[in-house]
């Protein structure tokens, strides 16, 4: 795995989404390999405790992705800081959203206004930061060799449980978008791929997972049992996509096939 993930150290990337969770540990392994990464995220905490552990090669902006001005703005501050041409995307800006379609004990369908919600993050917020970071690398000069754009889907778009169909809907339009957009995008240079995980072992899910929860979840699982995925297994999945030059157009689905069925 190290080996791979090595191949960060020629990364100049832009995580939204990064001050926390998958986004976090990428950000870290990209610095401390040697990197260099710019991190927007509407947790200002947990962001500014991020840029303040990895020093100088992490620049943090507080935004969200349902702002183009915040995305050029954090764009802008890891260029000027940086002096590079970013190589690497990773969009890890999410919104999980529960939704009941019929509410029988009120005799009321849900209203579409709330069906909506994930959109504004996860499919709308996904083609601001694609759509921003290619007029982005299309204003500087500067010439490299590796232009990526990966993009994380929750493999819950592939089997969402009740009360997630808005959740998977959204994120199911932005797996859409990958391969068209890598079409449009090879001319310039530009792979686009995808990262569709499950449930990964990170401090958000230790938040609010029991060990009875998380046990429950896991056993009977296909190998390897008896543990989620752990953070470095993204970060070497990532590295992989950025180190391969023929993955374009790609959805790679990491989650030990575990989805969400229940046992």
């Amino acid at each position: 795995m190290n080996s791979a993930v090595k191949s960060l150290s020629k990364a100049v990337a832009f995580i939204p989404g990064g001050a926390t969770g998958l986004g976090r540990a990428t950000a870290s392994a990209i610095v401390q390999n040697g990197g260099k990464v710019a991190v927007m995220d509407t947790d200002i905490e947990f962001g500014q405790y991020l840029a303040q552990d990895l020093g100088p090669s992490c620049q943090f902006v507080v935004g969200s992705v349902t702002e183009r001005e915040n995305i050029e703005v954090a764009l802008k501050k890891g260029f000027e800081a940086f002096n590079l041409r970013y190589n690497l995307c990773l969009n890890c800006a999410s919104q999980s959203h529960a939704l009941k379609l019929f509410n029988k004990k009120h005799g009321k369908a849900n209203s579409f206004e709330y069906f909506w919600k994930p959109f504004t993050v996860n499919t709308i917020g996904s083609f601001n930061v694609l759509a921003t970071f290619v007029k982005e690398l299309d204003s500087q000069d500067v010439t490299e060799e590796n232009k990526d754009v990966v993009f994380i889907n929750k493999t819950l778009l592939y089997e969402g449980h009740e009360l997630m169909t808005s959740y998977t809907s959204s994120k199911g339009a932005v797996k859409s978008m990958t391969v068209p957009a890598s079409r449009e995008l090879a001319a310039l240079g530009i792979r686009v791929c995808s990262i569709s995980t499950g449930y990964f072992d990170t401090d958000k899910v230790e938040e609010i997972w029991s060990d009875n929860m998380k046990m429950n979840f896991i056993q009977g699982r296909m190998h390897p049992k008896f543990r989620l995925p752990h953070s470095e297994e993204f970060v070497h999945a990532v590295a992989t996509i950025f180190e391969n030059k023929m993955l374009n157009g790609y959805d790679m689905k990491l989650d030990n096939a575990n989805s969400l069925i229940y046992s």
